[in-house]
């Protein structure tokens, strides 16, 4: 048995998720705490008025992509706001300041608002100028790059494995770190579970926007294939 790894870079949050729910099931649904995921039914949250992140002042002429997940709930309000990048500083505190002082127009589904997890990007592009947040989808100028090699462990694990394909979903930090990493398409437990071990070990040079590193979500298929 071998293994072929393919990838592909995601262009936006809401993309990936939008592709996943008509692959996957006819109607959306929450999770546990009733909280969406965008896709074709569910209306992402958008951005009513953007409330600029001031520019730290202890950043020098530093330019950083700030990235944050949250939850915007059925009265615009977001909350469980989360940092995507591999650090929390200064850039992050500001971005999370002026996020809690925005307000959005809250996602909905079939006409009726709905609570959705969603991203924003907080770009300090310019040194020593407020950052307005951008809602997703994002497009970035380059996507993450493969840069370590498969552990010879996991190629005597594959010869368990039944011949197929699994695709996950991979959060690269905008360090080249694998934050998050879960089964967008599905081959079998075992497989499953081997696909996510072998993409947590991976290291990536980061995706970039405007030449700055960013955390992207990644789609990383790894392909068992009979070897002759």
């Amino acid at each position: 048995m071998a293994l072929t790894i393919t990838s592909r870079c995601c262009l936006g949050f809401f993309l990936l998720f939008s592709v996943a729910s008509q692959a996957q099931a006819p109607t959306s649904q929450p999770d546990k705490d009733g909280v969406y995921m965008p896709s074709r039914e569910v209306i992402s949250p958008s951005l009513a008025e953007a409330v600029p992140a001031e520019y730290p002042t202890e950043a020098g002429n530093a330019r950083h992509i700030s990235v944050l997940s949250m939850i915007v709930g059925q009265d615009g309000s977001a909350g469980e706001i989360e940092v995507l990048n591999a650090r929390t500083g200064p850039f992050e505190r500001s971005a999370i300041a002026a996020i809690k002082r925005s307000k959005f127009m809250p996602g909905s589904l079939r006409g009726q608002p709905v609570p959705v997890r969603t991203r924003v990007w907080i770009p300090f592009t310019t040194s020593g100028q407020a950052a307005t947040p951008v809602a997703a989808p994002f497009k970035i100028d380059k996507p993450p790059v493969l840069m370590n090699s498969l552990d010879p462990k996991y190629r005597r694990a594959m010869s368990q494995i039944k011949p197929g394909v699994v695709i996950t979903v991979v959060l690269v930090d905008d360090e080249g770190n694998t934050k998050a990493a879960h089964i967008y398409k599905s081959l079998e437990p075992k497989a499953d579970d081997l696909a996510l071990q072998i993409v947590e070990t991976y290291r990536f040079s980061p995706a970039t926007r405007d030449g700055i590193p960013v955390p992207v979500d990644f789609l990383f298929t790894v392909n068992f294939t009979p070897t002759r």
